[in-house]
């Protein structure tokens, strides 16, 4: 059964999903139809998470709330540092407006990680991105990077 906003320590990804396709949906509506189209290109509860609304960015916590004082400083140096920070914080704010968050594992393999950004993009996902082991590659407007 796929779980909603689960607890972080389960996720193991705070910072960094690699090997995610994650999309941003600031609203409900697509959800059912997106699971759907998921679910028939073989994507299954082990490897999809979403994070939905105020409680969904409490457990992801960008903002490191919920840590201590030195990873909070770490986090926040790694924010500073990091090309991602911008996305993170849209994350956080789309989540604290009701929106959700969706993460597809791919485990690295490229036809995984195509069909993600497809199937995100075709179902209305908003910042679509492929969060590789060295990069982060967008999903082009258009169709796929």
């Amino acid at each position: 059964m796929l779980t909603v906003n689960p607890p972080a320590s389960d996720t193991g990804k705070k910072l960094s999903p690699t090997y995610h396709v994650t999309g941003l949906f600031p609203t409900v509506q697509p959800l059912s139809p997106l699971l759907d189209d998921l679910e028939k290109a073989g994507f299954n509860d082990s490897n999809v998470e979403l994070f939905a609304g105020p409680t969904g960015a409490e457990r992801l916590d960008f903002k490191g709330r919920h840590q201590n004082v030195v990873m909070r400083l770490l986090g926040d140096l790694a924010m500073m540092l990091s090309d991602e920070s911008r996305l993170q914080k849209q994350i956080d704010e789309v989540l604290r407006d009701g929106g959700i968050f969706v993460s597809l594992n791919t485990d690295g393999e490229d036809q995984k990680k195509d069909a993600a950004m497809s199937l995100l993009k075709a179902n209305g996902g908003l910042e679509v991105t492929y969060w590789g082991p060295l990069a982060v590659e967008k999903a082009m407007a258009a169709g796929v990077a």
